[in-house]
């Protein structure tokens, strides 16, 4: 079925009472409900008009009789009508959820109760009832002028489902401790047009809500909220937030632009459950300017944090800038690009959408012949073994072959696990410089294994460098053994 649809589960009440008796049922020791009674949140397969859901607005939009009495007074709107689809696909108890004028009210109902006969919805290969909500628009067309005698009337039209604004629920506001809402980040560009909201339910007790949720936007200069359109399709459907079995839930909210453009500003998405109680996850829209602003906030938190020996994420990252130099994506380089640590980049740092950290690089094998004397070439630690924590190593490098070696600055990390070497996770960035080591001579470097971004767990490690003589394009690797315990 296509984004058109407009399902919905029935049984709502039949929902909250079964779980209430079932609570009490259990209290008093009564037996289990029986399987007849069970109570489903989600059908396996809806129902389905015949030629589908276009087929349907087509149907509604042929059989409109635009009330003469509306004709005349000009009046228009939106009458939302709720119907349900039974367990052999005939459609029954239709009534007006939300009336215009008691003609255009009428004439909605009379469309509706046209309907053919659906294939059902099913559960498990069993058929189920299916609610639907139908907003439909009557409007009338603007037409040229007519000559008094003539009677003829402007064809009306059924617009399709639109966006509409909803109220922002005015319940209790919901204690935190008990139940949050939360977006999946803090901040999206303006060119966002969906959010994310988490929700979770922190407490022992169960919370139920449905589909519906408001949006707004909270307008600096009138000093209030402001509700936005939200999804006219509601799946009419129970959530139960259940604290043992399903305490979580994901919601993807449309951000609809074509309606009404993104703004920068704090944005809200409200939603009410237990019939009462409202929590809301908040979020910011960002234009250029808040794109800068929050690639300051990284560059300020790298800055200040990077001198604390014990701050993980500051000293994984390596480069920052924004990309293509005035756009939405801010690029943050990981020396240790894993989804773990950027995760913990998002949550201490910024929690930006539009945050590219490059492609995620685990677990690169290190396969190339190295060597630890070769060619009258050594290469050694200064020790055999170090202590788990060690921040730096000191590596010798000795050249008794009469030709000169030239390398530059580089150098990597490799641990072996199983058969393998596995790069450590380092900064990538070196100073492009070169080195020149003639006959009898040492050059002493510094390495430096990160144990803040890296699992340097007792092992055996290498440092590995590439080296090559002077004047010639013979390369090959050098790698100093050393164990870490």
């Amino acid at each position: 079925m296509n984004v058109m649809r407009i399902l919905f589960i029935t049984m709502l009440c039949v929902l909250l009472v079964g779980c209430a008796n079932k609570s009490r049922q259990q209290t008093a020791g009564n037996a289990p409900i029986s399987a007849k009674d069970s109570i489903y949140h989600l059908p396996d397969q809806y129902s389905e008009y015949p030629g589908g859901i276009g087929n349907l607005m087509k149907q509604i939009e042929n059989s409109i009789q635009y009330p003469e009495e509306a004709r005349k007074k000009g009046v228009e709107g939106r009458v939302i009508v709720q119907f349900i689809v039974d367990e052999k696909g005939n459609v029954t108890q239709p009534h007006v959820l939300k009336s215009v004028e008691p003609s255009l009210d009428k004439e909605a109902l009379r469309i509706i109760r046209l309907l053919p006969q659906w294939k059902p919805g099913t559960w498990k290969g069993k058929p189920v009832k299916v609610k639907y909500i139908v907003p439909v628009l009557f409007k009338l067309e603007e037409t040229e002028p007519k000559k008094k005698e003539d009677s003829t009337v402007s064809e009306p039209t059924i617009l399709g489902l639109q966006p509409i604004p909803k109220d922002i629920p005015s319940g209790k506001r919901m204690n935190p401790d008990s139940l949050t809402m939360t977006t999946e980040f803090a901040y999206y560009p303006l060119s966002a047009t969906q959010v994310n909201v988490f929700i979770h339910n922190h407490s022992h007790r169960m919370y139920t809500c449905g589909d519906e949720y408001s949006l707004a936007f909270y307008n600096e200069g009138l000093q209030k909220w402001e509700p936005l359109p939200t999804n006219p399709i509601i799946e009419d459907m129970l959530w139960m937030l259940h604290p043992d079995y399903h305490p979580s839930r994901l919601q993807t909210i449309e951000l609809y632009t074509s309606e009404i453009p993104n703004r920068p500003g704090n944005y809200r998405i409200y939603k009410t459950f237990n019939g009462g109680e409202v929590a809301y996850a908040e979020f910011e829209l960002v234009d250029r300017k808040g794109v800068k602003r929050l690639r300051k906030l990284i560059d300020d938190y790298w800055d200040k944090n990077s001198v604390n020996p014990c701050d993980t994420v500051a000293h994984n990252i390596s480069t920052t800038w924004i990309v293509h130099d005035d756009g939405d994506t801010i690029f943050v380089g990981l020396m240790n690009n894993t989804p773990r640590y950027q995760e913990m980049f998002r949550r201490k740092v910024v929690s930006y959408s539009a945050v590219s950290h490059g492609k995620v690089v685990e677990n690169v094998v290190f396969d190339k012949p190295s060597f630890s004397d070769t060619l009258q070439v050594t290469m050694q630690t200064e020790k055999a073994v170090y202590p788990v924590g060690t921040e730096t190593i000191t590596v010798q490098l000795t050249n008794e072959n009469p030709k000169g070696l030239f390398f530059g600055e580089d150098y990597w990390i490799v641990r072996k696990e199983g058969q393998q070497w596995i790069y450590l996770h380092n900064g990538g960035a070196w100073t492009d410089i070169g080195y020149s080591l003639e006959k009898g001579h040492t050059r002493t470097f510094t390495a430096r294994l990160r144990p803040l971004v890296n699992d340097n767990r007792p092992g055996t490690y290498r440092v590995i460098k590439d080296i090559g003589f002077s004047g010639s394009r013979q390369k090959w690797y050098m790698a100093a053994e050393f164990r870490i315990e």
